[in-house]
């Protein structure tokens, strides 16, 4: 297998990670999964309106995705084989 197929698996692996993250703590806690229902429904008054770029400007959005990717962060800073545990609290700046 090449170098680049070996990153573009090592990629797709954490983006199905961060997903399944980001959904799992989503649908389990019902105030995040209405603030940001309420963000983006608030933004946009059709689906037609929603692009890249206006997501992005969603700060709510931009802050549960970040926080989704600290699991695979933690993962790249280990330094020994030893087990450790990482414990991720969704936080948004300001709130």
């Amino acid at each position: 297998m090449s170098k680049g197929a070996d990153i573009s698996v090592a990629s797709s692996d954490t983006t199905a990670e961060t997903l399944t993250f980001l959904l799992y703590h989503l649908v389990s806690d019902t105030a995040l999964w209405n603030r940001l229902s309420q963000d983006i429904r608030s933004k946009f008054a059709s689906i037609d309106e929603i692009t890249n770029l206006q997501l992005s400007s969603i700060q709510f959005l931009d802050a549960i995705i970040y926080e989704s990717r600290a699991p695979q962060i933690s993962k790249a800073d280990k330094s020994s084989s030893a087990s450790t545990s990482c414990t991720v609290k969704f936080t948004t700046r300001g709130s």
